[in-house]
């Protein structure tokens, strides 16, 4: 399945289950490294998300369903929000990936201890933070806030980024849904990914060019 594709069916889900779409679209770039892939069928963590059999209710091939796979995700973000607020009193969306990416008690272990030395976590938790960092960053770091800066920039430059896209996407479909084009032909461009995506960026780019001109 391409990209474009798995976007748009992530992006129509969390409009049904009222999600978070750029948070959304951030945590499976995120474990798929910008790819939307969504193999994995024989492994651990499968699909776009990378989920373990049993998460969210997400069963065996269950994972591999991208919608399927979205709910779970997101039925489980909520679930651990909620327990992180009662336990640790505050919640920023990009706990979310740590938390997916730790498991809840690994980021409360980590997050307790956010203004301390790595050496202070277990040899466990200090493995599971450097195997999820660039080695750049990995092979140097002495402070737990090291990981916990690298994911925040990282996780919210991702949500700003498919913020835009999402915006850009919708009002693709808006022009399109009120010039003056053939109705068969208006929904055949709605309902083609690809053709919005190639819109969007022609449309970000005039708006661009529309914002500098006034400067």
């Amino acid at each position: 399945m391409a990209s474009e594709q798995v976007i748009e069916i992530i992006r129509q889900t969390c409009d049904e289950i009222n999600a978070t779409t750029p948070l959304m679209l951030a945590i499976a770039s995120a474990e798929t490294g910008g790819k939307f892939t969504t193999d994995g069928s024989n492994a651990k963590y499968a699909g776009v998300f990378q989920l373990a059999s049993g998460y969210g209710g997400c069963v065996g091939t269950d994972r591999l369903d991208v919608a399927r796979a979205t709910k779970c995700t997101w039925l489980h973000i909520q679930q651990d929000k909620a327990n992180f607020i009662n336990t640790q009193g505050v919640w920023e969306d990009w706990f979310a990936y740590c938390i997916h990416q730790q498991g809840l008690a690994g980021f409360k272990e980590i997050y307790r201890n956010r203004n301390n030395k790595l050496s202070s976590l277990s040899s466990a938790r200090q493995n599971e933070i450097k195997g999820n960092l660039p080695d750049s960053i990995s092979k140097n770091i002495v402070y737990v806030s090291e990981y916990l800066d690298y994911w925040k920039t990282r996780i919210n430059g991702l949500v700003e980024q498919y913020s835009e896209h999402t915006y850009t996407i919708e009002l693709s479909q808006s022009i399109i849904q009120n010039i003056n084009l053939p109705l068969d032909l208006a929904n055949c461009i709605i309902s083609n990914q690809s053709v919005l995506i190639t819109l969007a960026v022609i449309i970000g780019g005039f708006c661009i060019v529309k914002l500098r001109n006034k400067k």
